[in-house]
């Protein structure tokens, strides 16, 4: 009883931690919007086609998608916020040397259309976003995450500087034109790497697949079946991947904290449960064992309130013990937890509390049954039985 009760406690411990954990983790702020925006992979790698046939094909491709009933606003991206790492590199800040060469600060590169910023609900804190107006053969310009703002330019005004991308900062100055907010690019918990967004058409480099992201109302579904059949009929050489909402990518990034937390969950429930039907078991067969004992004394005068006490305190004696040694082990198990959990420490008092307080009251329920039983014992029957 006092093994189960331990491992009861440890496991309600584990289980209260991921509750709460995946509770402040779908509470973190994404940065980006997910309710109604959809978005759908578009390839075009076969080997026949010219960049100019796929930058064409792009370009019909958006045109026809955003002309769907439903679609409110459409835009491309390179990668997907969460979804998507890659593309990353360092960047070169202009007039800071500190922050040149082989100090340049790494940033993740995100070629975006125009749109990009509105479709996602990410908000450009100073500057503008991109226009249809920055173009191949205009003067390159940037929006650089909150972060990055802060790290190239502490305590200063980040529009109209400049920086290039390269160890040696080769390429062509970037204007910085906007600061976006932070956004959650890679994952949702950790630290966040800085961000370097340059509209689509700036590239310099052509590109083989893009992200199509549209701000959708009403039912999803019948975009969901437009979308391969546009890209198909505009281009047989193009490629759509089945299409998902961003809150399907959201919820993906969290799936394992969310099995791992229904699991957990699960085995605390079976624990909680031997633990009862074992304490139960072991006081029901302790005063069986005792009828006649507890018989006699109770013809000689002790309370029935007196008997009740004692079977219940020896039948919670191993849960304490249990309880004792289970909370032991969670705090020894602190440190290894605490790469499970977020928000929340590992030696959380509230949760441990809890699971102590959850375990004693299993345990005093199950032992007061049988000894609430034998206090109503009569003291003549229990003779003449045994």
């Amino acid at each position: 009883v006092g093994i189960e009760a331990a491992v009861a406690v440890i496991l309600v411990v584990g289980a209260l931690l991921l509750v709460r954990s995946v509770s402040r983790l779908l509470a973190i702020d994404l940065g980006f919007e997910t309710a109604q925006v959809v978005a759908v992979d578009v390839v075009g790698m076969s080997l026949d086609q010219t960049d100019a046939d796929r930058v064409q094909t792009f370009a019909l491709v958006a045109e026809r998608v955003a002309h769907l009933p439903g679609v409110r606003q459409i835009a491309y991206t390179s990668r997907l916020p969460i979804r998507d790492g890659g593309w990353q590199g360092p960047v070169s800040v202009e007039g800071n040397p500190a922050l040149q060469g082989i100090t340049a600060p790494n940033s993740l590169y995100r070629p975006v259309s125009p749109s990009y910023f509105e479709v996602m609900g990410i908000a450009v804190l100073r500057g503008r976003g991109f226009e249809t107006t920055d173009r191949i053969d205009t003067q390159p310009v940037a929006v650089v995450s909150a972060s990055f703002a802060e790290h190239a330019w502490p305590g200063q005004d980040p529009i109209g500087r400049q920086v290039r991308t390269g160890v040696a900062g080769v390429g062509a100055p970037i204007t910085v034109v906007g600061v976006a907010e932070e956004v959650r690019s890679v994952r949702a918990t950790g630290a966040n790497p800085f961000v370097l967004y340059v509209p689509d058409e700036q590239r310099g480099f052509p590109a083989l697949s893009k992200t199509m992201v549209l701000r959708v109302e009403g039912a999803t579904a019948p975009v969901f079946a437009a979308d391969a059949r546009i890209v198909s009929e505009t281009d047989r050489r193009f490629a759509a991947a089945r299409p998902v909402t961003m809150g399907e990518v959201v919820a993906g990034s969290f799936a394992e904290s969310i099995q791992l937390r229904f699991f957990l969950t699960v085995f605390a429930g079976v624990a909680l449960l031997l633990g009862t039907v074992g304490v139960y078991s072991v006081v029901s067969y302790s005063v069986a064992r005792r009828r006649a004992e507890l018989g006699v004394r109770m013809a000689l005068g002790a309370a029935p309130g007196q008997v009740l006490r004692e079977v219940i305190l020896r039948g919670v004696l191993p849960v304490g013990a249990g309880i004792a040694a289970g909370l032991v082990l969670v705090l020894l198990l602190a440190r290894t937890a605490s790469r499970f959990v977020y928000g929340v420490s590992a030696s959380d008092p509230v949760s441990i509390s809890l699971a102590a307080l959850v375990l004693a009251a299993t345990g005093l329920a199950a032992a007061a049954v049988p000894a609430t039983r034998a206090s109503r014992l009569s003291p003549m029957d229990s003779l003449r039985r045994d």
